[in-house]
């Protein structure tokens, strides 16, 4: 006759049960284990797809800005020749009323 242990289980039969619930527990934590590693690979395949879409972003942005100052320089450009041109009308304008005080001079005399 065997022995009988602990609640009439001989050790056999606890080995037994002690590996069923270790065999449990060991799929269950794999289980969990599993369920994260996927989460995890969903929540990094976002963050590369935001990633991705900031940088597109930020490449559309620079192409604006450089655009921008292409026209800014042409701007400044345009800036400089009316202001050479006010310059020069300026420059004619006051010739113009010299030689126009002149001539009401030579007239008056």
């Amino acid at each position: 006759m065997v022995p009988h242990l602990f609640l009439g289980l001989g050790w056999s039969e606890w080995v037994a049960l002690l590996s069923i619930i270790g065999l449990i527990f060991s799929n269950t934590r794999n289980s969990f284990s599993k369920i994260a590693s996927n989460k995890a690979h969903e929540e990094n395949q976002k963050t590369r797809e935001t990633m991705q879409n900031f940088i597109y972003t930020v490449k559309k942005f620079e192409d604006k800005l450089a655009s921008l100052n292409k026209t800014l320089d042409k701007v400044d450009e345009d800036i400089e020749n009316l202001n050479e041109k006010y310059n020069d009308l300026d420059k004619r304008v006051v010739a113009l009323e010299t030689l126009n005080k002149i001539k009401n001079e030579d007239d008056t005399k």
